[in-house]
């Protein structure tokens, strides 16, 4: 819903569709507030990001959301289970969420704040910024990580075999 669409402003936009974001979105509803999530890409999309077989370091407790229980086959949970858990969370508390709309700039008008998304405009008298760490990747500042072939995330390593490639990892404090 653009701006031209929407003549009242939100009381809360909340920029960031992952657990926070889902988390605060839960909070807003129950309050009575007229909110929305935006995310730039799938739901939960730094989850979708983890590399495909990985387990959480944490337990599924915490990382419950609102009482609902986290069922989890082993003892910690698997991206697989956190992203359907995610999903079973936006699909049961019916959250208001744009997927795949971009907030590109962010501005205060004079109460308000006004959110260019890839979308539309949007007005909103408060914002949340719930937009994690893991989808900032720390760049190196070499010619080249800028071309398509570079990636910046680990998925899996069946792209891989039979290839050079390099790793990189960021030295570790002593």
């Amino acid at each position: 819903m653009t701006i031209e669409e929407k003549t009242s402003p939100y009381d809360l936009i909340i920029i960031g569709g992952g657990p926070i974001g889902l988390a605060c979105g839960i909070e807003a509803k129950k309050a009575g507030l007229n909110y929305l999530i935006l995310e730039k890409g799938a739901l939960c999309n730094s989850i979708y990001n983890y590399p495909v077989n990985m387990t959480f370091f944490s337990t599924a407790e915490r990382l419950e959301l609102a009482g609902i229980p986290f069922m989890s086959v082993g003892p910690k949970p698997t991206r697989t289970e956190a992203l359907d858990y995610y999903r079973r969370i936006y699909q049961l508390f019916q959250l208001q969420v744009n997927l795949y709309e971009t907030v590109n700039t962010l501005q205060k008008e004079g109460d308000l704040f006004s959110v260019q998304t890839t979308k539309g405009t949007y007005l909103s008298r408060k914002i949340v910024l719930a937009t994690g760490f893991y989808d900032l990747p720390n760049l190196l500042e070499v010619p080249g990580e800028e071309l398509p072939k570079v990636l910046h995330y680990y998925k899996e390593p069946w792209p891989f075999i039979g290839q050079k490639v390099l790793v990189w990892a960021e030295p570790t404090l002593q």
